[in-house]
């Protein structure tokens, strides 16, 4: 029987691909599923107050960049299953069955794709390991993981910190969706900070 967080992280997967394949991209690689659940774990407690819903990932720092065992175990499953088949470089669904999801959910993790395809993994990797918990973990070698949703990640503290600024050039932030939101602030933090 399946543990309960790695049918979360087959849905989630499942979904990414799914998204992933709506937006016109190809395969998508081991390594990004990594990197787009890290950012979408980190980016959901940044815009959202109380629990994470995606707190079930825990991640390490390895040379090529964050890693979960959680995801690398419902890759494993899923290919194993043929769910997923591997297709130019990296994993497609291999199935059209339908699961449950939640829609809040699918919705972040829509947002979070959607900014990836505007502004490319590569840019967006560049963030990650200049992310203060990452690149901290780095430094410390710290094999516990990196600290991805308490109010005293260092990542929070600076994202909370550019959001100040980047909120005084809009009017409304009330009136927006969170994918507007996030698209606007990573405009806003590549245009200032991020070059």
């Amino acid at each position: 029987m399946l543990d309960k967080n790695l049918i979360r992280a087959n849905e989630d997967i499942i979904t990414i691909t799914t998204i992933a394949k709506s937006i016109g991209w190809g395969a998508v690689s081991e390594q990004s599923f990594q990197r787009v659940l890290y950012l979408v774990q980190i980016l959901y407690s940044f815009k959202h107050v109380g629990e994470n819903i995606f707190s079930y990932y825990h991640f390490i720092v390895t040379t090529f960049g964050p890693y979960s065992d959680l995801i690398e175990r419902s890759l494993v499953f899923m290919k194993s299953s043929s769910t997923l088949r591997e297709e130019e470089g990296g994993l497609c669904l291999n199935t059209k069955k339908q699961i449950p999801y939640n829609k809040d959910k699918v919705e972040w993790l829509k947002s979070v794709l959607y900014m990836l395809g505007k502004y490319g993994e590569k840019r967006l990797f560049g963030f990650i390991v200049n992310d203060p918990s990452y690149e901290n973990a780095t430094q410390t070698n710290n094999v516990g993981g990196i600290d991805t949703s308490s109010s005293e990640s260092e990542t929070l503290k600076t994202l909370n910190d550019f959001k100040v600024a980047f909120e005084q050039t809009i009017e409304d932030t009330s009136a927006i969706s969170d994918e507007k939101y996030i698209e606007l602030y990573f405009e806003y933090i590549f245009s200032q900070i991020i070059k």
